[in-house]
């Protein structure tokens, strides 16, 4: 025989374990979906190095999904503000761009490259021996937009 009070505990153990649970699954299943962010940059010489860096996407978008914009300084604020319809165009559009090459600057020694691909937004700059890359996925990068467009409203 059930009585109300064990039929009580039982479902308040239940919300106890089974909402945390859901909670990291979530967050798992979109820091997975994210993709990953990566950043290399190669600088030769004495004081140079080289360093890679590669990080879950997803942990920016849970950050901005959990930071309210009024943590943003408002001088910050202020100066997207003009520019607030504009970056949510761009974010709107990030998901249905094409893979492509947006710019592409060739010189003696050196290059700039920034391109889509794979839903990733490329940056590339070589000059001479040091070299920077980024690749974001488009998906982050609207998220952070999104957050700015928001923070500046």
């Amino acid at each position: 025989m059930r009585s109300p009070a064990r039929v009580a505990l039982v479902l308040l153990l239940a919300a106890v374990i089974g909402l945390p649970a859901l909670t990291l699954t979530w967050a798992g299943v979109t820091i997975y979906r994210a993709g990953d962010l990566s950043v290399e940059v190669s600088e030769p010489g004495a004081g140079g190095g080289d360093v890679h860096v590669v990080l879950p996407a997803g942990l920016i978008e849970l950050a901005l999904a959990v930071t309210p914009c009024r943590v943003i300084p408002r001088q910050a604020r202020e100066q997207i503000a003009p520019h607030a319809e504009l970056i949510g165009e761009l974010a709107d559009a990030l998901g249905r761009l094409p893979d492509a090459l947006f710019v592409a600057v060739d010189r003696p020694g050196g290059q700039i490259r920034i391109a889509r691909h794979d839903s990733h937004l490329l940056i590339r700059v070589i000059d001479g021996e040091r070299r920077v890359e980024l690749q974001i996925p488009s998906s982050t990068l609207g998220a952070v937009l999104r957050y700015a467009r928001a923070a500046a409203s």
